[in-house]
């Protein structure tokens, strides 16, 4: 029997991000279902033209800056795939923000779109960050921004079915299009429950906490992270941070520095997803101070490996941790932070009660086969009325 071909167009991504982990089970998914699947992804830098993403790449034009005119950069690639769509049985789009699906959305022809936000809430999140991001700021205020909401809008209109990220994504999706109410639906990535899991032979090492993730970016808030940590310590003088993501930039470095805390702050740059979960199961309490986050998958991943994590108000991971027990929401700054933080240090019967709670639910909900019967059910939807 001849397999059906499936079109799937990415968002460009990097280490450790949440797209990355989006493509990767996506694509897995697929495949077990019987796809012969296709990635496509723009190329917005030179830069991007020579990663070792193995996908077709689509250059825009990369000698202007995306970051100042990402809506010309969209409009391109939409253009340039319009016509791509004719090839394939069925199309999804595994996006950050929906412009990326534009090609899919001038098609004419049905397709499946998934979620990670939108991009409103991407760019207040990187300038309302402790380091602020000027150019988000200015993009946001630019005359560009009315026609990049309207494509968001088309592209989500224009769409077979819907997969928020998130129940928060969901949410925020609907806020800007009423209209897409009735084809909308939450959709998480699985979580490998094999991998990541809590290793019983593996030591805990006595107050180390971890963090893993992109560090850098404006949206994940690393600054007041660390100035929590230097709050923590004081009260809880055995806690080592450790940062398990990017090769930190001046910024961090600096703040590390200044601090004090060069000694009791690990960075490790970018390791497979299959080594991330060692450092997981020494920690004894997984956290992250993100502005917002479309789901936060890290955080997934360390619940899976039965960490209790401590979050701050970020509205993706939210929902989860309140259904599962699985950890701490707190405010937004670090006094809040920093004590959920220490009681958590404080408490090991909460530790360990709040970690195997979160693994319970994670198991429970968010399995591979869960996870493919759901898909399989949004991509049907294509074949119909065809």
């Amino acid at each position: 029997m001849k397999k059906r071909r499936c079109l799937v167009i990415s968002s460009p991504y990097s280490w450790g991000g949440g797209i990355k982990t989006m493509v990767d089970e996506g694509l897995k998914i697929l495949e077990s279902l019987g796809y012969k699947t296709t990635l496509v992804m723009p190329s917005y830098t030179k830069e991007s033209r020579n990663n070792e993403i193995k996908a077709k790449k689509i250059s825009t034009p990369w000698f202007i800056n995306f970051d100042k005119y990402p809506l010309l950069h969209h409009i391109v690639f939409g253009l340039k795939l319009k016509n791509l769509r004719q090839r394939y049985d069925i199309a999804l789009a595994i996006v950050a923000t929906s412009h990326t699906a534009l090609p899919l959305a001038l098609s004419g022809k049905r397709f499946g779109i998934w979620v990670a936000t939108n991009y409103a809430d991407e760019l207040e999140a990187k300038f309302n960050s402790n380091l602020g991001d000027e150019p988000a700021k200015r993009l946001k205020n630019s005359i560009q921004w009315q026609f990049l909401e309207k494509i968001e809008k088309y592209v989500l209109r224009k769409a077979t079915s819907i997969l928020a990220l998130s129940d928060y994504t969901a949410s925020r999706l609907l806020r800007l299009e009423p209209r897409i109410k009735s084809k909308l639906s939450v959709f998480h990535p699985p979580i490998n429950t094999d991998l990541f899991s809590p290793g019983i032979s593996t030591k805990k090492v006595n107050g180390l906490i971890v963090n893993t993730g992109r560090i850098n970016d404006p949206r994940k808030n690393t600054h007041l992270l660390i100035k929590s940590f230097a709050r923590i310590l004081k009260s809880f003088p055995q806690a080592r941070l450790l940062l398990v993501g990017d090769k930190a930039d001046g910024h961090l470095i600096k703040l590390i520095e200044s601090l004090g805390l060069k000694n009791f702050v690990e960075i490790i740059p970018e390791k497979p997803r299959e080594e991330i979960t060692s450092y997981l199961r020494r920690a004894e309490v997984f956290v992250a101070t993100p502005v917002q986050e479309g789901l936060g998958i890290s955080i997934l991943e360390a619940m899976s490996c039965g960490l209790p994590v401590v979050i701050t108000r970020c509205g993706g991971p939210e929902t989860i941790i309140k259904r599962s027990g699985g950890g701490i929401i707190t405010n937004n700054n670090e006094k809040d932070f920093s004590e959920a933080v220490i009681n958590l240090l404080l408490n090991k019967p909460l530790r360990i009660k709040m970690g195997f709670k979160g693994r319970k639910y994670i198991r429970n909900n968010l399995s591979f086969t869960s996870q493919r019967k759901r898909l399989a059910l949004e991509l049907n939807k294509q074949y119909a009325k065809q």
